[in-house]
């Protein structure tokens, strides 16, 4: 099915901008014109393969394979498609309780995922389509169930932040971020090392690079990017945990007494995020020399919007609140704060019209592949991917 709607995206980023990203580290975009004929395929719905409903926040790979937590038939799992191919990589028959909401998938097909267990421990599980890999049991390890969404980068590694402890009284709590593919965990960084007093959801890229949300014990927060130990070298020194980059943090006069939302980084270093300002909310990408705003806060389109996705070429997706009402997936490519409205409630979608969106950290790939959770005033609800791509890209 298509869209009928003009915009301008990249196809991909020329040599000019690339080495612009490269040096600044800031991002930016060749703007082509697209076909204004959007593609949207219809991955899986509630009228199809036993499908009773879908989880919110779908992920896709660089080739093109999607992954999701859904119920079918009576049974909830994690579910992957691939060129039109659906497979179960896990479900309740494998011993698992119930599942988190954005399970995350690499360019070879791995995924990573959150879940419950039986025990009434929270769980980190690895699979690669033949075999399961638990790399955290909560209860095995003595945590609390207190674990955070993973993430996944193309070696494998996953990464993921949970709280270790809490001291009573007065409900404080102890917290790590932990990373590697396989029970043997590194400690990326824990509480109270460097004065932070909490994290967030966290990020991995390609090179260990991990973004996360960190809390001061003042209230304050920030986006901040570490180094993770490559946990397959041969030596066997100890971690050393590293000061960690400032991105960008509530007091920083731009974002004063500003919230933050879960963040992601590419492959150069760039994050993304989302900031809940005072006189608005802002997407914004960045690294240690500085931030772009991607949205302007003043903007009366939106006042809400869910973490934003990013890809190695600096374009940011995410969906949002309208203030008209009703959501949105928003994209904005151009390097500044110029996003495009790709599907709103209300607009027409496989037959009937779309009543809510949602788009995730890991929605959006190098292709121009962009998957999302959708709802439809029929009743129906799904997984599709629209293609953002022009024609004539190999």
């Amino acid at each position: 099915m298509k869209k009928m709607l003009a915009v301008l995206l990249p196809l991909a980023l020329c040599a000019s901008a690339l080495s612009m990203l490269l040096t600044l580290g800031v991002p930016r975009a060749c703007a082509q014109n697209l076909n204004p004929d959007f593609d949207f395929i219809n991955v899986a719905d509630t009228t199809s393969q036993g499908f009773t409903s879908f989880a919110t926040f779908p992920a896709i790979n660089n080739k093109g394979a999607i992954v999701f937590a859904a119920t079918r038939e009576s049974t909830g799992g994690i579910f992957k498609w691939d060129k039109g191919e659906l497979t179960t990589v896990a479900s309740t028959q494998d011993g698992i309780a119930g599942f988190g909401l954005d399970p995350v998938i690499n360019k070879d097909g791995r995924v990573c995922f959150f879940s419950t267990l039986p025990t009434n421990a929270s769980a980190i599980f690895t699979a690669d389509g033949n075999s399961l890999t638990k790399i955290l049991d909560s209860n095995e390890r003595g945590f609390t169930r207190f674990v955070g969404s993973p993430s996944i980068n193309r070696e494998g590694t996953c990464a993921f932040n949970a709280v270790t402890s809490i001291i009573q009284p007065g409900f404080h709590v102890q917290q790590s971020i932990f990373s590697g593919k396989s029970p043997e965990l590194t400690t990326v960084l824990a509480t109270p090392s460097f004065g932070f007093s909490q994290f967030g959801n966290v990020g991995i890229n390609a090179t260990g690079e991990v973004v996360f949300l960190g809390v001061r014990p003042d209230g304050s927060q920030g986006v901040f990017v570490v180094r993770s130990r490559d946990e397959d070298r041969d030596d066997k020194t100890p971690d050393v945990p590293q000061q960690p980059i400032d991105i960008v943090d509530s007091n920083n006069p731009n974002f004063a007494g500003a919230g933050f939302g879960d963040p992601v980084i590419n492959k150069n270093g760039v994050v993304a995020d989302v900031a809940f300002l005072a006189n608005g909310v802002e997407i914004f990408t960045g690294d240690k020399r500085g931030v772009t705003p991607r949205t302007d806060p003043a903007s009366p389109l939106f006042n809400d919007s869910e973490h934003p996705s990013l890809n190695d070429f600096g374009v940011v997706a995410f969906s949002v609140t309208l203030s008209a009402g009703g959501n949105a997936i928003l994209v904005e490519s151009t390097g500044g704060a110029s996003p495009v409205v790709i599907l709103k409630t209300g607009d027409p979608l496989f037959g009937s019209t779309v009543s809510s969106l949602f788009v995730g950290r890991f929605a959006l790939n190098n292709h121009g592949e962009l998957v999302f959770q959708y709802r439809l005033n029929d009743g129906r609800s799904g997984v599709a991917i629209v293609n953002l791509r022009t024609e004539d890209e190999d």
